[in-house]
């Protein structure tokens, strides 16, 4: 449940800098264009920083075994922990659509983890 709130919310958050345009011209009031573009991805790398931590965890208490810990670990938390400071760098069209489309793998990778674990 954690990891499905942290990346969704992440994902959605990245949606609302990719779709700020639209929204400004349709009156919407979203996160980034409340608090501005640079918060909000410093908020996407802080809940990104704060998943990879929580998803260790698991492994601590060992809940979880090696599959878990490959996949969850290597596979999902760290390239979305760098996709994160990449839009936090760099908030091009082109950036927030591989970053939107990389959460929405990890929530697939994240989901075989939990499976696998």
């Amino acid at each position: 449940a954690v990891f499905a709130f942290f990346i969704h919310l992440i994902r959605e958050l990245i949606k609302d800098v990719q779709d700020m345009e639209g929204d400004q011209r349709s009156g919407f009031q979203t996160l980034p264009i409340k608090i501005g573009v640079r918060y909000t991805t410093s908020l996407i790398v802080l809940l990104q920083i704060i998943l990879t931590i929580l998803s260790i965890f698991p492994l601590v208490l060992g809940w979880y075994g090696i599959y878990y810990h490959i996949i969850a670990v290597y596979l999902v938390n760290l390239p979305l922990l760098i996709i994160a400071v990449i839009v936090q760098l760099k908030t091009e069209p082109k950036q927030l659509k591989l970053a939107s489309q990389t959460y929405k793998a990890g929530m697939v990778l994240g989901l075989i983890a939990l499976f696998l674990g």
